[in-house]
């Protein structure tokens, strides 16, 4: 993280312009010529790239939810219990979140979360909840999450940002309780799973007393989620697998899972019929935006020469919008989809009006009417926290991509029951 690179990112942080914009847009020009099948037909050839889909592969599933019961929970508020008055007796949070935390990114490098803005949104809020009102060096009572429960300390603050550590225990299943599910998992795994007989799912679920699934699509080359839950593996098998065929057991955070699949839609340029109304609303919205831009072109002619562009728009009965402050990065909502006319914004001088531009939404004409520069010798004062917070960002994206990918990639199936009944089998015949 060059110095050239942070005063680039803070400068698009904290430069700031007022403007006044005059926008036409497609949408509001009057179309209600009928295009015929042949111009949609020949809109699409031209067109192919914009219409193209991935295979889509339609599944459904039955699932052994791995949900904590009462008792699950009361033995994490123990386990937690137990590693907050260890650390209170005086153990040292880092040693403790090496051996305790089930956050292993964090957990390897003694808890530490690295520098974190105190808005920080990328955080659950009930973690950043936990840490208002703690000063450097404090921890926190234990904060419960969707994650599991965290004891948080402080370690330093510098303005907004603040130097985190957390230690993470998970709600897991215990005791009686993990071992029925693992004992329907393995049900589920003899009865339904890797079969060609479509019915199978079906007669399982009924036998389990569980619930198939409604139909779901699988993008190939996309994550398969449901909520909030990523599903390994099933958009790998999904493309391997036939029609009527049932999966492995698939062990997911949120369950054991066993999918069957439906059938699958080809790659490709779908038939006109199927995407008809698509194409008629996108080439229609290019006549309008021809139209759109021939009108923008006339504006400009018009307007031109006037020193105040919104003055004259107005008295022409034409709608200017004029926008206080705002800072490259955080333009209003009305400009939030059109990074032209936001970098042009930046690129006038005072005063000076922009031609027509081209935007992803509509065509622009830009007028500036005062900026203000982001002030170096702040961003000096606050460079090194600056580039730390950035190389830990881009460590942690590096670490997660790289997770992402393995498990993407990994078909693991759990095979240490068998394990241990054959090894429990050998001890007896030693035993014998």
């Amino acid at each position: 993280m060059s110095d050239a690179k942070l005063w680039r990112i803070y400068r698009d942080q904290h430069d700031s312009v007022r403007i006044a914009s005059l926008a036409v847009w497609p949408y509001t020009i009057p179309d209600t010529s009928v295009i015929s099948d042949a111009e949609l037909s020949t809109y699409v050839a031209k067109h192919q790239d914009d219409f193209k889909r991935p295979a889509v592969a339609y599944v459904r599933f039955i699932v052994q939810p791995r949900l904590p019961n009462a008792a699950d929970s009361a033995a994490a508020r123990a386990h937690v219990a137990r590693v907050r008055n260890e650390l209170a007796r005086g153990a040292k949070f880092e040693d403790v979140a090496k051996r305790e935390s089930s956050d292993s990114l964090s957990g390897q490098r003694g808890g530490d979360l690295g520098w974190i803005n105190k808005n920080e949104t990328s955080f659950v809020p009930e973690f950043m909840q936990g840490l208002r009102g703690l000063k450097p060096g404090q921890v926190s009572a234990p904060v419960a999450t969707r994650f599991g429960y965290h004891i948080i300390r402080l370690d330093q603050v510098k303005g907004d940002s603040l130097k985190v550590r957390h230690i993470l225990i998970p709600v897991a299943l215990q005791g009686e309780h993990l071992d029925l599910v693992e004992a329907r998992a393995d049900t589920l795994e003899r009865l339904a799973a890797e079969r060609s007989d479509p019915t199978v799912l079906d007669s399982t679920a009924q036998r389990l007393r569980m619930q198939v699934s409604p139909q779901y699509a699988v993008t190939e080359g996309e994550r398969f989620t449901l909520g909030p839950a990523v599903i390994p593996d099933v958009s790998v098998w999904a493309f391997e697998a036939r029609p009527g065929e049932t999966s492995p057991v698939i062990d997911a955070p949120s369950g054991y899972y066993v999918f069957r699949l439906d059938s699958v839609s080809a790659a490709g340029v779908p038939p006109l019929n199927q995407i008809r109304d698509r194409v008629t609303a996108v080439a229609r919205l290019e006549r309008q935006k021809t139209l759109a831009r021939r009108r923008a072109d006339s504006l400009a002619t018009v307007l031109k020469g006037t020193a105040d562009m919104a003055a004259a728009a107005s008295a022409r009965g034409l709608q200017v919008e004029r926008f206080g402050s705002f800072a490259r990065i955080r333009p209003p909502s009305y400009l939030a989809r059109e990074p032209v006319a936001v970098g042009t914004a930046f690129g006038l001088k005072v005063g000076e009006r922009s031609g027509v531009l081209e935007g992803e939404s509509g065509y622009f004409i830009i007028q500036s009417l005062a900026r203000k520069a982001a002030d170096s010798t702040a961003w000096v004062a606050q460079r090194e926290v600056q580039r730390t917070q950035f190389r830990q960002a881009a460590m942690q994206a590096r670490m997660q991509q790289y997770m992402e990918d393995v498990r993407a990639r990994a078909k693991i199936v759990d095979r240490r029951k068998d394990i241990f009944k054959s090894q429990a089998a050998a001890d007896a015949t030693t035993a014998l």
